[in-house]
């Protein structure tokens, strides 16, 4: 079963052609479909995070720097 877009259900509900047990299972479709779309989301923006921070901050591996020499002692 495949869920109806919000706007046919809101026409199908205001018709009264959508039952009680319907309007709830397409509802449940929908709430499990943005569920899965957030936490996509959520994976994403987390990744995206990470690899901002890791080209804002790169860590001293990544390239090693050159130590200064102490000064000279006189």
């Amino acid at each position: 079963m495949s869920a109806l877009t919000p706007q046919e259900l809101l026409n199908l509900w205001a018709r009264e052609q959508l039952s009680t047990e319907m309007a709830t299972g397409q509802i449940l479709q929908h709430l499990t479909a943005m569920h899965t779309a957030l936490e996509t989301l959520r994976l994403k923006i987390n990744t995206l995070q990470i690899q901002l921070e890791n080209l804002t901050n790169p860590s001293d591996t990544a390239a090693p720097k050159a130590k200064k020499s102490p000064p000279a002692r006189r």
